[in-house]
């Protein structure tokens, strides 16, 4: 099992490479395998390098990697960037709160309800956990004594909301969808309440 971003950690370089190409799914593997030797030599940190090291989980992070892809190719997802911060300052209560977040990935698709929107994507190795909630009371409660986080992948959801948030009054776009890609579950993105 994979843990942390490994495999996606590669891909902002792989879609950097190939923004404005016309790349079949079946040419992307020459791409997907420069992307991760130069993550490699550049900010990999050594516990990356070790996993990539690994035939097996290198192999894996190659297939996630061209699965993400296929889904982005077929789907004719554009690419607009990754990893991308953003920051801002809310007055609470005469106190400023300092928001902060960085985006794994922002595209923009075609939406059957928005037309084209803006995407941003939250990439998760884990298991696929709870995408849909009911209540903002529910997304937002707390965990009992002695957890540490939120059960039923709520946190996640908070998570990726939040990122929305900040991308929305950073003047984005008028229109995001939030996305939640688990390696395990690639087909299933939506989040619904």
């Amino acid at each position: 099992k994979i843990k942390g971003d490994y495999g996606f950690a590669h891909c902002n370089l792989f879609y950097e490479d190939i923004k404005g190409k016309n790349i079949g799914v079946e040419n992307a593997m020459p791409y997907i395998e420069n992307a991760i030797d130069k993550y490699i030599n550049s900010d990999a940190t050594e516990q990356d390098r070790r996993v990539c090291s690994d035939a097996i989980h290198l192999n894996m992070i190659k297939k996630y990697m061209k699965q993400v892809y296929r889904k982005d190719f077929e789907n004719n997802v554009e690419y607009i960037g990754g990893e991308k911060e953003y920051k801002r300052d809310l007055n609470v209560g005469g106190y400023t709160v300092h928001l902060f977040g960085r985006l794994d990935r922002i595209d923009r698709v075609e939406d059957s309800n928005y037309g084209n929107v803006v995407r941003i994507v939250d990439y998760k190795t884990g298991a696929a956990k709870e995408r849909n909630f009911n209540t903002f009371e529910q997304l937002m409660q707390c965990p009992n004594e002695g957890q540490k986080s939120r059960k039923n992948g709520f946190e996640n959801i908070f998570e990726i909301l939040f990122y929305c948030y900040l991308a929305y009054n950073n003047g984005e776009a008028d229109v995001i969808k939030p996305e939640l890609l688990y390696l395990s579950d690639l087909d299933d993105r939506d989040i619904t309440m």
